[in-house]
């Protein structure tokens, strides 16, 4: 992915867990919400130190892919508690999506 300008306010991604080894996937939105960034953090620990690797992904490299199925209806997709933010897949369509 090619590094890019950022010319928007960017919203808090909310908290990670950077203190556990593994990989997580998160997204951030813009303050407008009219941009989405996705990201991958991985966490590995070797001896007494921890690596933190954060890189950001294409949306088409997220794990997580909502498809809708059904005919003549759009799905609202939101995360539990964060009913402020939502997206909407259309019928017959996927989105990439990951926690925020």
């Amino acid at each position: 992915m090619e590094p890019s300008m950022i010319s928007e306010e960017w919203a808090d991604s909310g908290y990670l867990d950077v203190a556990s080894p593994g990989d997580l996937q998160f997204l951030c939105q813009s303050k407008s919400r009219d941009q989405i960034r996705f990201f991958s953090l991985s966490v590995t620990l070797e001896e007494a130190y921890f690596f933190i690797r954060l890189s950001e992904r294409e949306p088409n490299e997220s794990l997580i892919q909502i498809q809708n199925n059904i005919d003549h209806f759009d799905l609202r997709v939101n995360q539990w508690g964060i009913n402020d933010s939502f997206f909407t897949v259309g019928s017959g369509n996927k989105i990439p999506f990951a926690w925020a």
